[in-house]
């Protein structure tokens, strides 16, 4: 075998950076198995990126009420390629500090190895081309957007709730699809943002899994 590990988690997201560090903290030998970039979608596609999106869109909502603290308005000049430049400069910043895969391999002593993991049994599992035993498996995957059937949709071209970090700068108007967490840090900054985001939903509601008080409303 080529490792064997006390903990193998398979994702390194914000689920598995957390069992990875709680596992070091208890003295496991912690192996972690990632495809894709550390950090995971709270990183590189969700909190971070739609936070930092945020705060922009409350600075430009203070310029424009700023009376209400005693200071004369005034209507913001927005360029979204340099709020975008903002995020990515944010998520560098984590990516080489908190989340930094260093940090967890030479401090916490958490060995990460790179590929796609398959599980082989109840103890085992393959990493890339590496045979791996573990007494415990712990599956951190996270999800990705669902591409809808939706006729023409291939053809016309469409972002998802990943692929939108990508693009240089916000685009003048969205339509959003779905009814879950991501397309609410779409819609929220809208009013204070400049553009557009009209939504379509296939079930009544949103967000029913997180909160299903304010679907109900």
């Amino acid at each position: 075998m080529a490792g064997c590990y006390d903990l193998l988690i398979v994702g390194m997201g914000s689920g598995g950076m957390t069992a990875a560090e709680f596992g070091s903290s208890l003295g496991l030998k912690v192996g972690v198995a990632e495809r894709g970039r550390v950090g995971g979608d709270c990183l590189w596609t969700g909190c971070v990126p739609s936070k930092a999106l945020l705060a922009s869109a409350k600075a430009a909502h203070t310029m424009r009420h700023a009376d209400h603290y005693g200071i004369e308005p005034c209507e913001p000049r927005i360029d979204t390629a340099r709020v975008f430049a903002r995020i990515r400069s944010v998520q560098q910043a984590i990516a080489t500090s908190d989340d930094s895969p260093a940090r967890f391999e030479s401090e916490l002593g958490v060995e990460i190895l790179r590929g796609d993991a398959r599980l082989t049994g109840s103890h085992s599992a393959k990493v890339g081309d590496e045979d791996v035993e573990a007494r415990f498996l712990l599956l951190c995957t996270g999800s990705r957007p669902v591409e809808p059937p939706i006729p023409g949709l291939p053809e016309a071209g469409f972002l998802t709730s990943e692929t939108v970090w990508d693009i240089p700068r916000a685009p003048d108007s969205l339509v959003l699809i779905g009814g879950g967490p991501s397309r609410w840090r779409w819609r929220r900054p809208s009013p204070g943002s400049g553009w557009e985001s009209p939504f379509c939903r296939r079930a009544r509601g949103s967000c029913r899994a997180t909160s299903p008080s304010s679907w109900r409303r």
